[in-house]
């Protein structure tokens, strides 16, 4: 059997293709699209990842994880007001998710609401994120 696969199992990426196209559950697909769209995020395929991320939480919307991937990108894509939403029900879904609130700030900050972006570089910073701690200093202390 894993001679068979291994035509499918040259890069990540055909992997979890393989994956998505059989007949799998739910939870399976949502992981699936999930980690298909970290590697097409990691390869600067934002439009492509975004999709995956897409699909992912439409079979699990919950996924703090992809919820937050996803806020990343459309950040990427400068859509800060979409990625906002998405880091937004990543904390209220994990109201000590430290890297939820990093990311807000960035898109924040993008969008030049700089006081919402240091408060949730503060809260950040106080859930241990050293990131948001240098951004602080950085940007926020006078």
């Amino acid at each position: 059997t894993s001679f068979l696969r291994s035509k499918v199992w040259q890069d990540p990426e055909q992997l979890l293709s393989a994956v998505i196209t059989q007949d799998h559950s739910t939870n399976t697909l949502a992981a699936a699209y999930f980690f298909r769209g970290n590697v097409r995020d990691r390869y600067q395929d934002y439009p492509g990842a975004l999709k995956d991320f897409n699909e992912s939480l439409k079979r699990n919307p919950d996924n703090i994880l992809a919820l937050n991937n996803r806020g990343i990108v459309r950040g990427i894509m400068n859509d800060f007001k979409g990625a906002i939403t998405d880091f937004d029900k990543s904390i209220k879904l994990k109201p000590d998710y430290a890297d939820a609130y990093y990311n807000r700030g960035i898109a924040s900050f993008e969008l030049k609401q700089y006081s919402n972006a240091c408060m949730d570089w503060e809260k950040a910073s106080s859930l241990g994120s050293g990131l948001a701690r240098t951004a602080l200093q950085k940007y926020c202390r006078k």
